[in-house]
């Protein structure tokens, strides 16, 4: 709890209970106002003493647009290699002609490919005949056959020599490359030494198992299973039960996760469990950190067990393909996806199998997790695989009672994907499987894979190294589950965001949430009574210049010179082309925090982003920052990186004073395109904007602001404080946001908010101006309830909402690439 007190206090507009400390270290020399491009790049071998060694350097830099990076000309939708050396490892299956270059490539098939709404009526005749895999020979599998595969998503049993072997799927492996083409096959990094301690215990466990005959690992899943979500997970969302009828007297019950940043994304995950378990505690964990991260409404139907004759396929399949046809119907094809892992997978394929037979629209994308595409398992490879966790000798815990295959054929398309017809694959989304090589499904899933993409669909193929089954589930206790997790995000169609206008409110404060705020209050109380300050010796040490390096481990760090100011650069080893301009706060009275630095090294190591740090100088009497010497020149260098990068990979990034530094700098620019008549107002600004407790109208006072009992902004009278009006009035448009006579024009905004900050009643106050002026404008208010000043900057968290939003900031800004749109496809084929 101290060390959360200690870094709240630095994360204030500048003016926060140590802002009257004088001896604060922000004293700076005068800028140069000549504006000139960013020199070339000091790779920093160890921090500079003082700010005034580097200004004597930057004088003699030259130009830097050589040395930037090119990686924007990087397709946005590649499969990459999740390893710790973050290189991409790809390889090509040789027996596939296609070349891919993208997710959506269009399949060599007789298909059109239409953007017509979900409800287009086609009934298409298929032949299956000439397209299916050469069935099994004649023998007759032994009797338990038919419901082995419905173990947790790849059982494995004892099955006769005699029966017809699979066709092998030779794999190549090819040079490591940076895009991997949409049907290839990519593997995670080995695995670590607590992996294999893992599969060592499962081991023991299985051993366990054939010695007493009983399945450990069924008897777990029974021990973890749950009709619906513990309450542990449920934080931050609006979980609620409902029901969808089949038909009369058959009504399923259903699951919902709502997430309180909705982008409008609905994810159908269909869970495991052998068809004999519900979902499991993973299971609900999983479901809720995707829509609590992504914004997606998570919904989980609960179709019947094998274990009573509700649960065949039979009638399963056809209700699912009905279900997730309805929240096409509803929401519209390409903003539905389905995910589903082990025996969720058999089920989501059959179900969307029926969707192409009968000509409805199909989800935008899926992603399956270890797969058992044939039911019959006779791949005589499955035995060359040592499963830790499916006992191929040892499966009558899914199998005893088990009505799923009732009336099947193993080889049947309905219960064995492997067998699914090649025209109907060719009308599948496009999707992405992750199996390990620890599976006994991996076989069938190289030749799935293989003959998915010989069909002319899109399939990509993601092999955990050394992992087991079920290993890319979320919050699975493995080295690579964690790494692939953003990628399996973006393969669903989740990094996008919602347009505005919206106005969100988060949850209420938690227990630690409200003891930090009442520390501080009370600390404050103690410093005005006794006049000692406390914090000062703290925000002077935690104040920095130069990012610490502590927090920028794993990035490199390159300093850069524009209109005679330092900008930090913080990049990424594997660049995204993506260039975030983050305005620190402080009150241009002090400078960046470790807070900050902190935040701006986690955004570029979560995404891929290069950050730029302007040090731009204090405002007087520290320095010489006004607002007539700060925010022209930012809204040139602006203007420089959209020139350089394109319009579509800047984004802006403020918080406290930054904030406004930022919306400031907007204007400007906006002011100078409308008066360019060959201007285009919204390719000569950023594209987003996202803005952490920013002062967004400066003169508002009054008793609604005089009510919030502020933890870390003081009152100040008027006339104290940092001069960063300058000459200017402070109601004058280019020093207070509010005060421009047309707000309008803004790229799309997201602001941040507390209810416990003295700057919120402004933030509305600006909001309401822009709506009056544009009711349709893309802005949007995230109120943090009961929250404090600063509360959404990530990197050291010291509330209980900032990793909740953490993702959606990375969203807002548009450094998480999205997948490509959903195609509809009509497959008629005679």
């Amino acid at each position: 709890m101290a060390a959360g007190v200690g870094t709240a206090v630095f994360i204030g507009l500048g003016a926060a209970v140590a802002a009257a400390d004088d001896g604060a270290d922000g004293s700076r020399a005068a800028s140069n106002s000549t504006q000139t491009d960013a020199g070339p790049a000091k790779k920093r071998a160890e921090r500079p003493s003082t700010r005034n060694d580097r200004s004597d350097d930057s004088s003699s830099q030259n130009d830097s647009a050589s040395t930037e990076s090119e990686s924007e000309s990087e397709p946005d939708d590649r499969d990459v290699e999740l390893d710790d050396r973050g290189t991409d490892g790809t390889v090509d299956e040789p027996d596939t002609d296609t070349d891919t270059d993208t997710d959506a490539a269009e399949p060599d098939t007789d298909e059109a490919v239409v953007d017509e709404p979900a409800d287009h009526d086609v009934v298409p005749v298929v032949d299956v005949n000439a397209t299916q895999p050469s069935p099994v020979a004649d023998e007759t599998p032994p009797a338990a056959g038919q419901q082995l595969w419905t173990l947790l998503g790849a059982a494995r049993r004892e099955v006769d020599n005699d029966i017809a072997a699979h066709p092998s799927a030779d794999v190549v492996t090819a040079e490591v490359s940076d895009a991997a083409p949409a049907e290839s096959i990519t593997y995670t990094a080995e695995p670590t030494f607590f992996d294999q301690v893992v599969v060592f215990s499962l081991r023991v466990m299985r051993g366990i198992s054939r010695f007493t005959g009983v399945d450990v690992n069924g008897l777990l899943a029974k021990a973890l299973e749950s009709a619906r979500p513990p309450w542990f997970v449920k934080h931050g969302l609006d979980v609620r039960s409902t029901e969808y009828q089949v038909s009369d007297g058959n009504t399923w019950q259903v699951w919902e996760f709502q997430p309180p940043n909705p982008t409008g994304k609905t994810v159908i995950a269909v869970h495991g469990g052998g068809f004999v378990v519900q979902p499991l505690v993973t299971h609900w964990s999983d479901y809720a950190a995707m829509a609590r991260t992504t914004g997606a409404t998570v919904v989980v139907p609960m179709y019947p067990l094998a274990t009573t004759e509700a649960g065949s396929a039979t009638r399963v399949v056809p209700a699912m393909a009905q279900f997730i046809s309805h929240h096409i119907a509803a929401r519209g094809a390409e903003d539905v996806s389905v995910y589903a892992d082990s025996a969720g997978t058999i089920l989501a394929m059959s179900a969307v199998r029926e969707l192409v037979l009968s000509g409805r629209p199909v989800p935008a994308s899926m992603v399956l997790l270890s797969p058992a595409p044939d039911a019959s398992l006779s791949n005589p490879a499955i035995r060359d695989i040592d499963d830790p966790v499916i006992d191929v000798d040892n499966l009558d815990f899914y199998t005893d009672g088990s009505h799923w295959a009732d009336g099947f054929e193993p080889t049947d398309p309905m219960v064995s994907p492997l067998f699914i017809e090649d025209a109907v694959l060719a009308g599948f989304p496009p999707t992405t499987i992750y199996i390990g090589t620890l599976e006994i499904g991996l076989p069938d899933t190289l030749l799935l894979h293989e003959k998915w993409n010989a069909a002319g669909g899109t399939a990509s193929l993601v092999v955990g190294t050394g992992q087991i089954h079920d290993w890319a589930l979320g919050g699975s206790i493995n080295s690579q589950a964690s790494k692939v997790r953003p990628e399996i995000y973006r393969q669903l169609g989740l990094n996008g965001v919602a347009d505005g206008p919206a106005t969100i409110t988060t949850a209420p404060p938690s227990f630690g949430d409200q003891l930090i705020i009442g520390t501080l209050r009370t600390l404050r109380w103690f410093s005005t009574v006794t006049g000692i300050k406390l914090f000062t010796p703290i925000v002077g040490a935690a104040t920095s210049a130069d990012p610490p390096p502590e927090t920028t481990t794993g990035l490199i760090v390159t300093e850069r010179s524009y209109n005679g100011w330092p900008v930090w650069e913080l990049a990424s080893p594997q660049p995204s082309g993506e260039y975030v301009v983050a305005l620190h706060g402080g009150g241009f009275e002090s400078e960046a925090n470790i807070i900050h630095w902190s935040d701006y090294a986690s955004m570029s190591r979560d995404t891929g982003a290069t950050v730029l740090v302007p040090i731009y100088p204090l405002a007087p009497p520290k320095s010489t920052g006004t607002a007539s010497t700060l925010v022209p020149p930012m809204a040139d260098y602006l203007s420089m990186l959209i020139a350089e990068h394109g319009v579509d990979n800047v984004s802006l990034y403020g918080d406290s004073a930054g904030g406004s530094y930022a919306m400031l700098a907007v204007q400007e620019m906006l002011r100078r395109c409308r008066s360019d008549v060959q201007c285009v107002v919204s390719e000569s600004q950023p594209s987003r904007m996202v803005l952490v407790s920013p002062a967004l109208h400066l003169t508002l006072s009054g008793p609604e602001v005089d009510a919030i009992d502020d933890p870390i902004l003081p009152s100040r009278p008027a006339g104290e404080g940092p001069q960063f009006n300058g000459e200017w009035d402070m109601d004058d448009p280019r020093v207070n946001p509010i005060s421009s006579a047309d707000l309008t024009g803004l790229p799309p905004t997201t602001v941040y908010i507390g209810t416990l900050e003295k700057l919120y009643p402004g933030a509305l106050a600006f909001r309401d101006k822009l709506l009056a002026q544009d009711p349709d404008a893309d802005f949007t208010v995230i109120i943090g309830d009961g929250q404090m000043h600063g509360w959404a900057l990530g990197g050291i968290y010291i509330n209980s909402q900032a990793p909740v939003w953490r993702s959606t900031v990375y969203r807002q800004l548009g450094l998480l690439p999205e997948e490509n749109p959903a195609r509809i496809t009509r497959v008629q084929v005679v």
